[in-house]
């Protein structure tokens, strides 16, 4: 067994009689699971520390309710991670894999989904954003289960009187001016 694997493999056997391992100071302690709680390391944006313990991953694209609800009895177990809202901070406790696993998880959702975005913002003066959104899905079909599903994206901006955009190209976004400028007329030759 490698070095690097000893600890939490002795965690997982020490979970079958629902014990924990916490590290305080220089020292690993054995003790039973309701013990633990409360226990152990804080870890900060990683869950290096072996043992039970806390880690605290700041999430930055997206909130950290939206987190805990993807990965809440998916890749962390109920009550195993909780969120703090002011800060957009996602906490887990539990062991050092767990934790690693609920981490894991939490970062892969953590992106910048408008990355490679195009956006355009499309004025419209004959109708409303919603009538001509409701006409350019059925153009576009981006129904969920349309051939441009996850293509591209609009929005009503009824302050504006417009309709925005967000596609995956700028090629999209040039189609749905185009669009936008045939259905927002006040005559229909």
């Amino acid at each position: 067994i490698p070095k690097a694997a000893l600890l939490p493999m002795f965690e997982s056997a020490l979970k079958l009689v629902n014990a924990n391992v916490v590290h305080e100071g220089s020292i690993y302690k054995i003790v039973p699971t309701g013990e633990a709680l409360g226990n152990g390391v804080v870890d900060r944006n990683t869950a290096s520390t072996p043992g039970y313990g806390i880690s605290v991953l700041p999430l930055r694209y997206v909130s950290a309710e939206t987190v805990l609800r993807a990965i809440d009895s998916f890749a962390a177990k109920p009550g195993m991670a909780r969120v703090d809202n002011a800060r957009n901070l996602l906490l887990v406790q539990g062991q050092s894999t767990e934790r690693a696993s609920a981490i894991e998880a939490a970062l892969a959702l953590d992106v910048d989904w408008m990355k490679n975005q195009s956006v355009g913002i499309f004025p419209v003066r004959n109708a409303s954003p919603d009538t001509i959104i409701t006409e350019l899905k059925n153009v576009f079909d981006s129904s969920k289960e349309g051939a441009a599903g996850n293509l591209v994206r609009f929005q009503p901006i009824n302050r504006l009187n417009a309709v925005l955009a967000i596609a995956k190209t700028n090629s999209m976004i040039s189609q749905v001016r185009t669009w936008v400028a045939r259905l927002d007329r006040a005559d229909y030759d």
